[in-house]
């Protein structure tokens, strides 16, 4: 997605250090200036005096302080649209301008209009300096969040060269996330500026009449404005939770590969899921939160999972039905399975027999299908409600023999209208063998709903990953290498 220039950003706050375990120094530690937005002091357990949402911890008179990032760029964008507020009144006390004879004829008229004239002049140099003062703020405190994330990331860094095992279980996984951090923040700035822009835009059309509308070639920039803002909600979720993002690029439909939960000595099972149709950066959210419950309900830890959206996916389902965008992501997702597999056997889970899950959902099932045929590394394979083992795969023969002895699992719903397309292929188009019934694989049971209603139709398509439904349930059994339920004959 493509965005203006960030402006130069005034910084608020300068990083200063804290003490880390065993007496070291961590770097990065923010500190802020006291009254600034979202700041919390590190001193004694009473309010700072102005300061919004600011309390002190530890022993009185300490002068350190933690800044969460999110508050400063929450507090930028209220700023942001308060400007945009006063630009709109400049705007509308512009148009009550009124022309040299609006006061008559008489030898007055023409003073009293020079008067009216410095008057609105008057309120709009005031109208200006208020939103220049205010977009100056906006950009002082998206300066002073970018520049907490940074020293974050340098703390991150520390932390990790001083505590053996704090980190996700691979150096060269460790080296991706602190790279991306760095890529996400940049890609947070951004995100914001095209935010700005659109809101600025959208509130000026909106003073536009019918007419004015209806010729400028304008429209609604509504779904730009969402798609916006929902990328800056990922990007600070992702800093804010320091989550664990192994690949990421903004650019177009987005790309991200993320590793939920650690590649640690309790590591015995690690599953990888892979969207469908229609899956980009705007919707990932979903995938993320469909992984995570998986990792979240495991209650011995040992289960991770790595969500992998790594390139283009259909935009829609006439797009869906062509192998092209399988037969581009295929190769790059075998490529990322050998290095997941060298990941866990660097990390203290070597020697646990790790095994890894591939798990494709939808064209999502296509595309894991043909990277096997492209020499997948995976314990098991899991197809849900998939469109097909891949293009022009029909037997096992046609899969790559890098784990000969993979076990294969389906499932797909009852009436779901993707079971018209399995096993269907015509040239390019068509995604190979039913993956339900291709030879080997264990037919899964999708069943009910928690509430004991059966998981049916074309809502069971993406239902089935309901939580704690017999199909989420099976699923979790795959994942953990524990009991699942099949089709009954």
């Amino acid at each position: 997605m493509s965005s203006p220039a960030s402006p130069t950003a005034a910084r608020i706050g300068t990083p200063a250090a804290t003490a880390a375990p065993g007496g070291a120094t961590a770097l990065g530690s923010a500190s802020v200036v006291p009254g600034s937005a979202g700041a919390t002091m590190l001193g004694s357990a009473s309010a700072a005096p102005g300061s919004a949402g600011a309390t002190t911890l530890g022993p009185a008179g300490g002068t350190a302080f933690f800044t969460r990032p999110s508050a400063l760029t929450r507090a930028a964008g209220t700023l942001a649209d308060r400007a945009g507020t006063l630009s709109t009144m400049d705007t509308e006390v512009a148009a009550t301008a009124l022309p040299a004879g609006a006061f008559g004829g008489v030898p007055e008229s023409a003073a009293l209009h020079q008067r009216y004239a410095e008057s609105l002049g008057t309120v709009r140099d005031r109208l200006r300096a208020g939103r220049q003062g205010l977009t100056g703020l906006a950009d002082g405190l998206r300066g002073s969040a970018t520049g907490y994330r940074a020293a974050d990331t340098d703390a991150a860094t520390g932390y990790r060269s001083l505590l053996a095992g704090e980190s996700s279980g691979s150096a060269s996984f460790d080296q991706l996330i602190a790279a991306n951090r760095d890529k996400v923040a940049a890609a947070l700035t951004s995100e914001q500026d095209t935010l700005a822009t659109l809101r600025a835009a959208q509130r000026a059309r909106s003073q536009e009449s019918f007419f004015q509308r209806l010729f400028d070639g304008g429209h609604d920039l509504s779904d730009e404005i969402d798609s916006a803002q929902s990328r800056v909600d990922l990007y600070r979720s992702i800093l804010d939770d320091n989550r664990k993002i192994l690949d990421f690029d903004p650019a177009g439909n987005g790309r991200i590969v993320e590793l939920i939960g650690d590649l640690d000595a309790g590591t015995h099972d690690v599953g990888v899921l892979v969207p469908g149709t229609f899956a980009n950066l705007d919707n990932y959210s979903g995938l993320y939160e469909r992984a995570k419950s998986f990792v979240d309900a495991d209650p011995t830890g040992g289960l991770a999972m790595v969500t992998w959206q790594d390139g283009d996916f259909p935009p829609n389902l006439v797009d869906a039905a062509s192998a092209s965008w399988s037969q581009d992501l295929s190769p790059r997702l075998a490529s990322f399975s050998h290095q997941l597999r060298g990941a866990i056997d660097s990390s203290a889970a070597a020697g646990n027999d790790v095994q890894v899950t591939v798990a494709g959902h939808s064209y999502g099932g296509a595309v894991v299908g043909l990277a096997e045929h492209d020499g997948l590394d995976a314990d098991r394979v899991l197809s849900i409600e998939s469109a097909g083992m891949g293009h022009d795969v029909w037997s096992p023969a046609d899969l790559h023999d890098t784990r000969p002895d993979v076990q294969h699992y389906s499932m797909t719903a009852p009436g779901d209208p993707i079971g018209y397309v399995q096993g269907v292929q015509l040239g390019n188009l068509g995604h190979g063998a039913d993956p339900d019934t291709f030879p080997g694989t264990v037919d899964l049971a999708t069943g009910n709903y928690p509430d004991g209603t059966e998981l049916h139709g074309v809502s069971a398509h993406s239902d089935v990953f309901t939580y704690h439904s017999d199909a989420w349930w099976n699923m979790y059994g795959v994942f953990t290498g524990g009991a699942v339920t099949t089709v009954t004959p």
